[in-house]
């Protein structure tokens, strides 16, 4: 109960911090433009970044601030070729989401670059940027304009309640692939990376292709949930499950969107205001399930979209979210899939690296009791803890929907993993480190791992 609290705290703390900055970048787009289009980029870009930013450093903050306001152009241009040349639009939209994944493997920074890119080719989808009064020329100086002032109060915002104590900072830079990571023994011809790009690649533009032929009036649904359920793909079980959540979620969401669409004559401020309270909403339950964050959102986007294009018909907009997920999870499966069990083991192998690397400090003869020496890697094991958290979604699910002998072996390594750092953590034990890295061996030969995780939980336990 104390931990469900303290998480709770912390996520109504963050989502007061995001609804801020949100409102902040709304007010000053209103300000600049009094068009609905560049208030709702500037509000769902703040949303986007507030969530990158708070696992920034100060340089990775800085970085952002540098490459935001240019790829905030690129997102003004390409929302323009939407809208001119259609079918040159979604083929510099596929590129740019495509290359934003595909920048990952070359490195943290590169990393950084290419969740930036993504952020205003999302916003875009629902958020015209093309100002009628301003003309192309002024909505690029807007859309610029309004791209810093989202960097700025997020920014801010996020440093002065981390100075406040209302919010934890990033301190650590997500741990390096460590030797224990598996490899597999015939190696694959592409990496893990350049497969998620190229799947990427394929769901923007099979979505982009059947919303022109098919719905050429409301292609942009199918197009955001194609790239929404794909993005930070961790193979086929991670994509199906938020496909799965997508869906329902979505559904409920643009149920409760209808509502104020309903009334005879809704004013965009009334739709803005509640789009606000269901930004805070899910921002706040977001933590806790996926499920609560895409109804919350779905609530967001359908309500600043109407605000610019009208009412929306509920049936057609099921049938698009449908669609955009059945063409992901299809392409997830059928072109160069990667393999659930592969990424669960990488992330397992960075957590039991850290996790020998500070077990190995704090259970040094030598060390003095109140040494702070091991502060860093035992932050480095809550960051890698949380990469693992991540990924255990749809094995959770699995755990909890699925008899025992459906259950994939995956759900068992996790479970005992996250176990048995637990106990360790909690009280840390000399006896654990060689089976720690008997488990970190065993990786390589997933038929052993789970004899090795359990002899794991035993030492970490005392037995």
């Amino acid at each position: 109960m104390t931990s469900f609290r303290s998480r709770l705290a912390l996520s109504l703390r963050s989502a007061a911090v995001t609804t801020a900055a949100a409102l902040v970048t709304l007010a000053v787009a209103v300000l600049l433009d009094p068009e609905p289009g560049p208030a709702i980029f500037g509000m769902l870009l703040a949303v986007s970044l507030s969530r990158s930013q708070l696992e920034r450093d100060l340089r990775g903050r800085l970085e952002a601030g540098l490459v935001l306001p240019l790829v905030a152009l690129m997102g003004a241009g390409v929302g323009a070729l939407l809208v001119s040349l259609p079918w040159l639009g979604a083929l510099v939209f596929t590129l740019a989401v495509t290359l934003s994944v595909y920048l990952r493997r070359f490195g943290e920074l590169w990393r950084r670059i290419g969740g930036l890119i993504a952020l205003p080719f999302t916003v875009l989808l629902v958020a015209p940027l093309q100002s009628e009064r301003l003309g192309p020329g002024g909505s690029l100086l807007v859309t610029l304009a309004v791209g810093v002032t989202a960097w700025i109060a997020v920014t801010v915002l996020q440093l002065a309640a981390a100075r406040l104590g209302a919010l934890t900072p990033a301190s650590v830079r997500p741990p390096a692939p460590s030797e224990g990571s598996p490899s597999p023994r015939t190696p694959p011809r592409l990496d893990a990376t350049t497969r998620l790009a190229v799947q990427m690649g394929a769901a923007v533009g099979i979505a982009f292709v059947v919303g022109y032929l098919v719905f050429p009036d409301r292609w942009s649904w199918i197009v955001l949930t194609a790239l929404l359920v794909t993005v930070g793909n961790a193979g086929r079980a991670d994509v199906t499950h938020k496909a799965v959540q997508r869906v329902i979620g979505a559904g409920v969401g643009s149920v409760i969107a209808l509502v104020p669409l309903l009334l005879p004559h809704p004013a965009p401020v009334v739709a803005i205001g509640i789009a606000l309270v269901a930004l805070f909403a899910g921002l706040a339950a977001r933590p806790f399930g996926y499920l609560w964050w895409t109804l919350a959102v779905t609530v967001v986007l359908a309500l600043a979209q109407s605000v610019t294009a009208g009412r929306f018909s509920l049936l057609e907009r099921w049938e698009e979210i449908a669609l955009g997920a059945v063409i992901a999870v299809a392409v997830a499966w059928l072109l160069l899939p990667v393999r659930s069990e592969s990424t669960v083991r990488r992330r397992l192998a960075d957590l039991l690296s850290a996790t020998a690397d500070w077990l190995e400090i704090v259970t040094a003869p030598e060390r003095a009791p109140d040494a702070g020496d091991a502060d860093a890697p035992r932050a480095r094991v809550d960051v890698a803890l949380a990469r693992v958290t991540r990924v255990a979604a749809p094995f959770d699910a699995a755990r909890r929907w699925l008899p025992p002998s459906w259950r994939p072996r995956a759900c068992g390594w996790l479970d005992t993993t996250r176990s048995a750092v637990a106990l360790l953590l909690d009280r840390p034990r000399i006896g654990a480190r060689r089976p720690l890295g008997a488990v970190r061996r065993s990786l390589r030969a997933p038929d052993e791992l789970q004899a090795a995780l359990d002899a794991l939980l035993e030492a970490a336990s005392g037995s």
